[in-house]
C-alpha cells in the first residue's frame, strides 16, 4: 500500500522563554482597556444569570502600531519566511506584509474561547503564549 500526503500541516514550534517577562509587561495595559471595555457587557450578563466574567475573552486593540512590540514583530516576520521556505515555496520575488497582532486574555473564571475563524489572505499564523 503506498501512502502519499497530499494536505500536511506543518507546525512549528520555539521556545523563547526570556521573552515572557517582556511581552507581559508590555501586554499589561492593552489587557486593562480590553478588560475595561467589556466591564458594562459584563454588568449586563450577570442581569441574565451569569455570576461573573465566565467564558469571555478580553481581545486587545492591534499592538503592530506600537514600536515595543517592533522586536517580535520583527521577528515574527522572519520566522514567518524562514517557515514558507522551509515548506518549499519560492518566496525570492516575494515580500511578506506582517498584517495584524493583539494580545487576548481568557476569564480567570473559566470557559474562556475563542471563535472559530479565518485571517483572509494571510498565509501564515501564530501564537505566543505567555
Amino acid at each position: 500500500m503506498n501512502k502519499s500526503q497530499y494536505f500536511s500541516s506543518p507546525v512549528y514550534s520555539e521556545y523563547k522563554p526570556e521573552w515572557v517577562e517582556k511581552l507581559d509587561s508590555l501586554s499589561d495595559p492593552y489587557i486593562e482597556q480590553a478588560r475595561d471595555e467589556q466591564k458594562e457587557n459584563n454588568e449586563k450578563r450577570k442581569t441574565i444569570g451569569y455570576k461573573n466574567d465566565i467564558g469571555q475573552s478580553y481581545h486587545s486593540h492591534p499592538l503592530e502600531p506600537d514600536e515595543n512590540f517592533r522586536f517580535f514583530h520583527d521577528y515574527m516576520a522572519k520566522k514567518a519566511r524562514w517557515c514558507l521556505d522551509d515548506m518549499g515555496y519560492d518566496m525570492d520575488n516575494y515580500n511578506l506584509i506582517y498584517t495584524e497582532s493583539w494580545v487576548q486574555e481568557f476569564s480567570f473564571n473559566g470557559a474562556g474561547h475563542h471563535w472559530f475563524h479565518t485571517h483572509a489572505n494571510n498565509h501564515i499564523s501564530g501564537f505566543y503564549f505567555l
